[in-house]
């Protein structure tokens, strides 16, 4: 779950990838560390021929909420769906810089 703090977001808003469209063997392994923690993250390659599609919502609000999963492990299943931020190119002059919260929550169901 993601959503800004203060709002409309006019500059760097949140930016989900379709995940349907990601071709796994460009997605890159990379160390996430924390403290004593060690995981990995997945962060993928550049592809020129525009074959990831990005999704934003424009001005989001604070009352307005992303929920995607960036995680599936049950086969047959979009695997990833990565996010990021970007710049806008069009952003007004001296917009206020983006404060935003994002929760992850580990769900684990039963199989079917």
């Amino acid at each position: 779950m993601w959503r800004p703090l203060n709002g409309p977001v006019e500059d760097h808003p949140m930016t989900v990838c379709d995940g349907r469209n990601i071709n796994t063997s460009n997605l890159v392994k990379s160390d996430m560390i924390r403290g004593d923690y060690t995981g990995s993250l997945l962060y993928p390659l550049y592809e020129p021929k525009k074959a990831c599609q990005w999704y934003y919502m424009s001005k989001q609000d604070v009352e307005d909420v992303l929920l995607f999963k960036s995680f599936d492990s049950k086969e047959g299943s979009v695997k990833h769906a990565p996010h990021t931020s970007f710049a806008l190119p069009n952003a007004p002059d001296n917009v206020c810089p983006r404060i935003s919260v994002e929760v992850r929550a580990l769900v684990f169901t039963p199989s079917t």
